[in-house]
């Protein structure tokens, strides 16, 4: 736009200054004597030589103007200030023109008006002469002011070609920053692999002890709930144990109540029997008194025989007799059917006395074969009790609570046994200790698991830290890596507007060197 405004301040003036040729022809038309053709010769000399001069130095402005460099505004605000001035000695050469072509008004009026206007007119030009001088002086002002604006644009052409040296250094400074930051970054990418190898291992290590701790744990988990079964097993044996258990304590109430039932019998049998032989004894004694007496009243009366008096002495025998029998009709006969009578009633008693003590021995022998059957069974029982807790010792862990009693209650209940069962108290105190050692034995078993769940805990936490350590490594090492990149990148940028700069200001200054050259041709 400048240039194009330059070119048309510079086209103008030509077209400005030409109707002054015009106007002195007028002039000389006009006039129509020598001496008004000879005044107005000297003066159309300045008049034609000052739109020569300004069309010869008035191309020059678009020159100066290609030779500034778009890169310092200063420079541009410089060359506007110079244009604005141009614009101005331009509007002032368009005045003067304007006030010289004025005064050649005047002067063909003055002309037209006589000689009393010549003198005017040499006024006038004696006036146009001073502005003509004037302009001469500011268009050597403004000679001055380009040929010092050419050093100046010479001096600035230098320092940037001087900048562009400097660039050039910075350009080769950052391309080894770059080679330096590529081997740091290289550097950076293989301890950063190293680390990451590393931690990559650490984490297999420690994946390995994770999975042996979690098959632990699936291992324990799988004993417990065995355990869990077996006690559960333990329970329900326990409850048939404690079932049977019951079932044999009533079985035992029951003969026990039958034994003391025929022990009862078997005293009122006893003391039957003894009445029994006491009677017997006392038969006994009567037969043989019978015996005594019936011997004697033989011999007294074999001997009345003899002597001739047989009833007499026999019937005082008989009325003698401390215990005279009679039969069952009440009738007394003869000394023969009495003993027979106490010989038949001994031989009933000592038949009954027998059979009583033949029933009592069987009924005797069945009750202590009853005892003994009732023993071996009780006896069996707690034997086949005593192996299934043996046998269920180590799996009672979860019903300990409910054994701590019965053990007990087993204990009171077996008070009333007493010499029957003297082992079982033995026993069910030695189940007692067995199962508070099975209580140690869970207890020790809990804490070792305990003590395993925290170990396990405290592996899951280190092996947690470890990894958030290693991903913040990582994290920090990839950062850094993206911090290295990005650095790499902006130094690309850098160099790539550095080198574009360059560029620029090399075909700046080639065509600032041209332009001058072509104005220093040009002048």
């Amino acid at each position: 736009m400048q240039n194009s405004k330059t070119r048309n301040g510079s086209s103008d003036a030509p077209q400005r200054t030409s109707p002054a040729t015009p106007r002195s022809s007028r002039v000389a038309k006009t006039g129509g004597n020598e001496t008004d053709s000879a005044g107005i010769t000297p003066t159309r000399t300045p008049t034609e030589k000052s739109p020569k001069v300004i069309e010869r130095r008035s191309p020059r402005s678009p020159v100066t103007e290609k030779k500034r460099p778009s890169r310092l505004t200063e420079l541009e605000s410089k060359v506007n200030q110079l244009q604005d001035e141009l614009k101005k000695t331009k509007e002032q050469l368009s005045a003067s023109e304007a006030r010289r072509r004025q005064a050649q008004q005047e002067a063909d009026e003055a002309k037209k008006q006589g000689q009393d206007a010549s003198s005017k007119l040499e006024e006038s030009q004696c006036q146009l002469v001073e502005l003509s001088a004037a302009e001469e002086s500011r268009l050597q002002e403004l000679r001055k002011i380009q040929q010092e604006r050419d050093r100046t644009w010479q001096a600035e052409l230098e320092a940037l070609q001087k900048q562009q040296s400097v660039d050039a250094a910075a350009l080769s400074s950052a391309l080894s920053e770059i080679q330096r930051l590529k081997l740091q970054l290289e550097a950076t990418v293989q301890s950063d692999t190293a680390r990451a190898k590393h931690a990559d291992s650490e984490l297999e290590v420690l994946k390995q002890e994770m999975e042996l701790r979690l098959a632990t744990i699936e291992a324990l988990k799988v004993n417990v709930s065995e355990s869990d079964k077996a006690a559960a097993d333990a329970n329900a044996t326990a409850t048939e144990a404690k079932l049977q258990l019951e079932t044999a304590k009533a079985t035992i109430d029951t003969l026990l109540a039958e034994g003391a039932r025929l022990q009862e019998c078997l005293r009122s049998k006893d003391i039957e029997l003894s009445e029994s032989k006491a009677r017997v004894a006392s038969l006994e004694e009567d037969l043989k008194k019978a015996q005594a007496a019936a011997n004697e009243s033989l011999n007294e009366a074999q001997a009345g025989n003899a002597n001739g008096g047989f009833g007499s002495p026999l019937t005082e025998v008989l009325k003698k007799s401390p215990h005279p029998t009679s039969d069952t009709n009440g009738s007394c006969g003869s000394p023969d059917p009495e003993i027979e009578h106490l010989r038949m009633a001994l031989e009933v008693a000592e038949m009954r006395y027998q059979e009583e003590q033949t029933r009592m021995a069987f009924e005797t022998k069945t009750v202590y074969e009853m005892l003994e059957n009732v023993k071996s069974e009780c006896t069996r029982q707690v034997c086949d009790i005593e192996l299934k807790l043996k046998r269920k010792t180590d799996e009672l862990m979860a019903a300990q609570a409910a054994l701590t009693g019965k053990p007990q209650e087993d204990l009171h209940r077996s008070d009333g046994l007493g010499e029957m069962q003297p082992e079982l108290e033995a026993k069910l105190m030695k189940s007692i200790t067995d199962i508070a050692e099975l209580k140690a034995n869970l207890m020790d078993k809990e804490n070792a698991l305990q003590s395993l769940a925290e170990e396990n805990e405290t592996l899951k936490s280190e092996a947690g830290r470890k990894e958030a350590d290693v991903q913040q490594r990582y994290e920090a090492a990839v950062a850094e890596l993206e911090l290295a990149k990005a650095a790499e990148q902006d130094v690309r940028m850098r160099l790539g507007y550095v080198t574009e700069e360059a560029d620029k200001s090399s075909r700046r200054a080639a065509r600032a060197s041209e332009q001058l050259d072509a104005a220093q041709a040009a002048s």
